[in-house]
């Protein structure tokens, strides 16, 4: 028989006690692997040397943690919708579009060829219109056609 007034024993009894100890031990043993039988009350507090598994739960938690991780996923899941609140920081790189937008070009030009009929901004303008911007690039299609060809309207 024990005296609990002496405090812990230096040696484990060889029957598991089924109530825990008042006077816990200043140097408990730990353990490299989980536990077969998890506790039926879990800690309040995260620990700080979790054990790591290559495998996710079956069973995917009723509440989530309110600490998220810092490192993310691997494996993100992927969603055809666009989140329902924006993030709180943008992407530090540019998303890249399966389907970008048409590039815009500032500046109307007149089409000289033989079978030219207006001006157009498709950035196509010959060099020399570069050269002498004041006589060829036009800010709309109205200008340039009036200037260019006596319309007021690309034909």
């Amino acid at each position: 028989p024990s005296d609990s007034s002496q405090g812990p024993s230096s040696q484990p009894s060889e029957k598991a006690s089924h109530q825990p100890s008042s006077q816990p031990s200043d140097n408990p043993s730990v353990s490299q692997s989980p536990s077969f039988k998890p506790s039926s009350s879990p800690s309040l507090l995260p620990s700080t040397n979790p054990s790591l598994s290559s495998f996710p739960s079956a069973t995917p938690s009723m509440s989530p943690s309110e600490f998220p991780s810092i490192q993310p996923s691997l494996n993100p899941s992927m969603s055809g919708m666009p989140s329902l609140q924006p993030s709180e920081s943008p992407s530090l790189e540019p998303s890249v579009s399966l389907r970008p937008s048409l590039p815009y070009y500032e500046f109307w030009y007149p089409d000289f060829s033989s079978d030219g009929t207006g001006c157009f901004n498709d950035g196509q303008e010959e060099p020399y219109m570069k050269l002498t911007p004041a006589d060829y690039l036009f800010t709309s299609a109205e200008e340039c056609c009036q200037i260019r060809f006596g319309s007021d309207l690309q034909e």
